[in-house]
């Protein structure tokens, strides 16, 4: 038998099979698919820049204009320092469900963040 080991980004992989950001890496049924099919690795699907700027929207119509600016200022940002819960979820649930190495996924599109 051949051994594959590898690594990435300091990683240790049983093999260099990383199934990328896809439609089949966005829920636990289907990271748990992943890595009972032999992958090395799974790259989630990937969170994009306009799902947190959403988020923070959403958070920033309960914030009245007599509020302190520190205050708006932290609630804008909250967003792309924390990111939507249910993605840090999906992280801590793929870890806890499969043995591989997951990797989560950034897609930024504005030089600000």
């Amino acid at each position: 038998m051949v051994d594959l080991r590898t690594t990435y980004m300091e990683l240790t992989l049983d093999n260099p099979v990383i199934v990328s950001s896809c439609s089949l890496s966005k829920n636990i049924d289907g990271v748990r698919k992943i890595a009972s099919a032999g992958a090395g690795a799974v790259v989630l699907k990937s969170l994009f820049e306009e799902q947190m700027d959403i988020e923070t929207h959403e958070i920033e119509q309960y914030i009245g204009h007599t509020w302190h600016t520190e205050v708006f200022d932290y609630i804008r940002n909250m967003g792309m320092q924390l990111g939507p819960k249910e993605y840090l979820k999906l992280i801590e649930d793929a870890k806890k469900a499969v043995s591989i190495p997951v990797i989560a996924s950034l897609n930024c599109i504005s030089p600000r963040w």
